[in-house]
């Protein structure tokens, strides 16, 4: 039976962010504020895939996390995010490049009233928005539909397993996918310069035996 290379590497990656998250949440949980609570798991999940890479049967997947705080502290007014996720599949022919855009609450703070408003701005932009949602034992991930009364959440999921999904093609916007004819780092810092979002974290899957 043949093995898929790709689908296994992406269990994987779907199990250690859903660690990651789970670990951060535990240690942070209503201590910190939302954005630090974001930055600081984008930042983790960067650092445990680099010290345990993913790399099976070829199929390798990189993440990077990119901020731009000279943005400055208005930027949620304009499009309601606090994360940019781009997710990219170079094994594909042409490659593939996706975005996600997400706003960050407690899950006790799901109420917001500002919530609303910041899911009526992210639809606006993208049909893949995403409320995520920080509980004490890790991170669920709601989306965003539009309804006659204004936005709603809906589709609760892990945190890895919207990622994963994202690199399985079934999730993120062709729309706002990063410029792929740039390094990762300039159309990262490029993108959230554009959409005025001070985080990002990018998800890219190569076969290093074919590229």
């Amino acid at each position: 039976m043949q093995v898929d290379y790709v689908e296994e590497a992406l269990r994987e990656l779907e199990a250690r962010v859903n660690e990651v998250a789970a670990e951060i949440a535990e240690e942070n949980y209503d201590v910190i504020q939302e954005p630090a609570f974001t930055s600081r798991l984008a930042q983790e999940i960067t650092s445990e895939i680099r010290r345990h890479p993913i790399n099976v049967g070829g199929v390798k997947i990189e993440v990077t996390s990119v901020d731009v705080p000279s943005l400055g502290s208005t930027m949620e007014k304009d499009i309601g995010a606090d994360l940019y996720i781009s997710v990219v599949r170079r094994d594909k022919q042409p490659p593939a490049s996706k975005g996600m855009l997400v706003q960050s609450k407690w899950d006790k703070t799901i109420g917001d009233k500002r919530l609303p408003g910041q899911m009526g701005q992210m639809i606006e932009r993208t049909p893949d928005s995403y409320v995520w949602s920080f509980g004490p034992n890790g991170v669920m991930c709601g989306k965003v539909y539009k309804t006659p009364t204004g936005p709603s959440l809906d589709s609760f999921e892990p945190l890895g397993r919207l990622v994963a999904n994202g690199l399985r093609c079934t999730a993120g916007d062709p729309r706002i996918g990063r410029d792929l004819r740039l390094s990762r780092k300039d159309a990262m810092r490029r993108k959230l310069r554009e959409l005025q979002i001070n985080s990002g974290l990018s998800f890219t899957l190569r076969n290093i035996l074919r590229t």
